[in-house]
């Protein structure tokens, strides 16, 4: 790897935003790893669709958003929904949403 490729991906990763979104990407991957596991089988899975994808959508969604705008949310757009930006990590990801799906 050359000098420049090495220092971009160095002030990357010194960028508090982008560490947070690498995080939120990694955390997310597993996540979805996860749920392929169960709904990619060869029997019909559709009885179980629903309430996976329930459960991933609200996963998702209490990793970026405030836990009281979540019950009350109309917008996903309004700035004022999500979490702060130092709130954003791997560490506090996890212990917000548990990992206690499937």
């Amino acid at each position: 790897m050359d000098l420049v490729q090495y220092k971009t991906i160095v002030s990357a990763l010194k960028n508090p935003l982008k560490r947070a979104e690498l995080d939120f990407v990694v955390e997310s991957a597993e996540v979805f790893e996860r749920y392929s596991k169960v709904l990619q089988k060869s029997v019909p899975l559709i009885h179980v669709l629903y309430e996976s994808l329930e459960d991933l959508t609200g996963l998702l969604m209490r990793r970026a958003f405030k836990p009281e705008t979540i019950l009350r949310i109309s917008s996903i757009e309004d700035v004022s929904n999500l979490l702060p930006i130092d709130k954003v990590t791997a560490e506090q990801l996890q212990k917000r949403s548990g990992n206690s799906l499937i």
